[in-house]
């Protein structure tokens, strides 16, 4: 047997709007990191999909709160 995941990130603003706002390039790979992360941990619980979360703060530029994120994993199982 033979399996991946997918998952999906995108911004939300401090409102808690989440309406499909890109993620910024330069958070692309903390994304990436966090997703296998949490897919690692909760597939050792037996659960095969769900949501994540993240803040990801790492120019000087961005607020001291960071960049929030929002996103939903899944795995695939091939057979």
């Amino acid at each position: 047997m033979r399996g991946s995941f997918e998952f999906e990130w995108w911004a939300v603003d401090r409102k808690g709007d989440s309406r499909a706002r890109e993620v910024e390039p330069h958070h692309r790979v903390t994304l990436e990191r966090t997703a296998s992360r949490v897919v690692a941990d909760r597939l050792a619980d037996g659960i095969f999909e769900g949501k994540m979360y993240e803040v990801v703060s790492d120019t000087p530029r961005e607020s001291v709160d960071g960049l929030r994120y929002e996103g939903y994993w899944r795995v695939i199982v091939k057979e």
